[in-house]
């Protein structure tokens, strides 16, 4: 019994050996920003949208496959929305890993698991888990009627990942009746909504630009001046899943 135990945790001294030895890349610019975090040593090729991410550790790819292979990845990390074409061809060389792109608490649960394999990443995804759902009890205390306003007049609706978290903390959004997922609202319904807060999400720091023009609409100045107004940083914004201890801390005002 002393020999097989034994055995079986030099397995998993190696194992785990293997794993921080291996070279990961990854294919999308929010798992750039999670595995870069996570697990710098493993990571050596990234998509490249970030310039801020490159150096000599960590080398951008641009989506290009003979830029991949020349990485030498023993693992690509990828996402639901990652080229297929693209996936068959790594496969082909490999390993492929693709998470889900969460769009529900549901799914969300999902991606923890599926990071929660990888002994380098199981920590840091147990505690992000945790953080969102600390994060979630504190956002109960105070019910909150809100809206997110997005360039070109769009907004968050029912079955969409901010939906949900608005629900989860029994707050209550107020472009869930307009539709799933990504919906458009004219500047009258926005106005008659009157929502506790505003939260903008997505807009540009210009001064001017064709979609954020009716953002500058006196009527609609006007309600932003008097009620509660947060500003989701693009970063948080790009990636809310990544982030998103964050995201629900800039959606309450503390970020």
């Amino acid at each position: 019994m002393r020999f097989k135990g034994l055995v079986a945790c030099l397995f998993l001294v190696f194992s785990v050996a293997a794993e921080a030895s291996s070279r990961w890349v990854s294919l999308n610019q929010c798992l750039d920003y999670l595995l870069i975090d996570w697990a710098p040593e493993q990571v050596v090729g990234i998509t490249g949208l970030d310039e801020t991410l490159i150096n000599e550790k960590h080398r951008a790819h641009f989506g290009r496959l003979e830029n991949i292979l020349r990485l030498q990845p023993d693992r690509v990390f990828a996402t639901e929305y990652n080229n297929p074409k693209l996936i068959r061809l790594l496969r082909q060389y490999t390993e492929v890993e693709v998470l889900p792109q969460p769009s529900s608490l549901a799914r969300y649960d999902e991606w923890v698991t599926q990071l929660s394999q990888y002994a380098q990443l199981a920590p840091h995804a147990r505690a992000h888990q945790q953080q969102l759902e600390q994060a979630i009890k504190q956002a109960q205390q105070v019910a909150q009627k809100v809206i997110i306003l997005m360039p070109n007049q769009f907004s968050w609706g029912t079955a969409s990942w901010a939906d949900e978290l608005i629900s989860a903390m029994h707050w209550k959004n107020l472009a869930a009746p307009f539709g799933e997922n990504l919906v458009s609202l004219t500047l009258e319904e926005v106005i008659k909504l009157t929502p506790d807060r505003y939260l903008l999400e997505g807009f540009s720091r210009a001064h001017y630009a064709l979609a954020n023009e009716w953002l500058y609409h006196p009527l609609l100045q006007e309600h932003l001046e008097k009620t509660p107004t947060q500003q989701i940083p693009p970063r948080l914004s790009s990636c809310p899943v990544v982030f998103a201890d964050d995201y629900l801390k800039a959606i309450q005002g503390k970020l």
